[in-house]
């Protein structure tokens, strides 16, 4: 029952909002989103068709895709870390025949998984986006590999970019183009 306590305080410390799921619905989402982050990666050709840089757009896309998932999972785990406190709370403060403690110390098994999935996935994200900083860098085109940074690592939308390019938006949506198909080019081709 100590160890319990002290796993509590260390894991519920900030005080955050997550849905409790068990494990088994928990293991299924979790196939599900890997299901789907492979198929939102892959690229599908006859989609593709015709579209400008449209692989580049696709691929330099993913690291947006991974961020935006971090983000999801840092909420679904705070909210989870909430609820756990209110378990916390029926836990100490009065004993029923439902032993609330073994909820804790599920939920505690639970907040540990997600955190190990946050990790894993923030790991990714960065050998990913660092791969992806460097092939846009690497273009050779100054403009070209300021915008798709801009675009793809920074998530600013083309007429933020044309503002700090000191340009037109249609001549941003142009180099944009561009860009896209010279990375496609050099790297996807």
């Amino acid at each position: 029952a100590q160890k319990s306590i002290l796993n509590v305080r260390y894991f519920l410390g900030g005080g955050r909002k997550m849905a409790y799921k068990k494990n088994t619905i928990h293991k299924q989402e979790n196939d599900a989103l890997h299901q789907k982050e492979a198929q939102t990666a892959a690229v599908d050709n006859k989609s593709l068709q015709g579209k400008r840089g449209g692989q580049a757009k696709e691929y330099l896309g993913t690291v947006r895709i991974m961020d935006s998932m971090i983000a999801n999972k840092v909420a679904e785990r705070d909210h989870f870390r909430e609820m756990l406190q209110s378990i916390s709370c029926d836990a100490f403060s009065e004993r029923v025949q439902t032993s609330p403690t073994n909820r804790l110390e599920r939920g505690i098994i639970r907040l540990e998984e997600m955190d190990e999935e946050i990790d894993s996935l923030r790991n990714r994200y960065m050998d990913q986006s660092a791969v992806v900083i460097k092939q846009i860098y690497d273009l050779g085109h100054a403009d070209y590999s300021n915008l798709l940074h801009k675009r793809y690592i920074q998530n600013l939308s083309l007429r933020n970019i044309a503002k700090e390019m000191h340009v037109s938006y249609e001549w941003a949506r142009h180099l944009h183009g561009n860009a896209l198909v010279e990375f496609e080019r050099k790297y996807l081709a």
